[in-house]
């Protein structure tokens, strides 16, 4: 859900650090896989959040960038991590969660705030976003 290696590590950081103030509020009413799963979710939210506020600048490009379209470890091309870094945060945080986090509407709702409606609106503006940069591109 970060656009970056070094602000997932921040992100982790962030909840080992924080995990012994708010694990009181752990209250056992569903699986703990599922709490600090959403609490690394709002974890994520808030860094997105602040990174807007300091309005951060890369002052140095260490990773490459292929001019042919080569795969990551993980299977995903180095176009579409291209095409999902230049969604917005919203719509790419929508995107994750419920593509690759499985989340419902509802949950995604829960966690950003917004209404179910909302969601759905901001994972279709995700994909649209993600076809327009994709095209011509394989």
């Amino acid at each position: 859900m970060t656009s970056s290696v070094e602000d997932a590590e921040d992100v982790v950081h962030d909840l080992f650090v924080g995990l012994p103030e708010s694990i009181h509020k752990y209250h056992q009413r569903g699986s703990f896989h599922g709490w600090l799963r959403r609490v690394l979710v709002r974890l994520v939210l808030m860094h997105h959040r602040a990174t807007r506020r300091r309005r951060e600048v890369v002052l140095e490009e260490e990773v490459s960038t292929p001019s042919t379209a080569q795969t990551v470890d993980d299977g995903v091309s180095w176009d579409v991590q291209r095409a999902m870094a230049t969604l917005p945060d919203d719509l790419r945080t929508v995107l994750l969660l419920r593509q690759a986090e499985q989340y419902t509407h509802r949950e995604i709702a829960g966690l950003l705030g917004i209404t179910p409606g909302a969601s759905r609106v901001r994972l279709s503006r995700a994909v649209q976003l993600l076809k327009t940069a994709l095209r011509g591109r394989t």
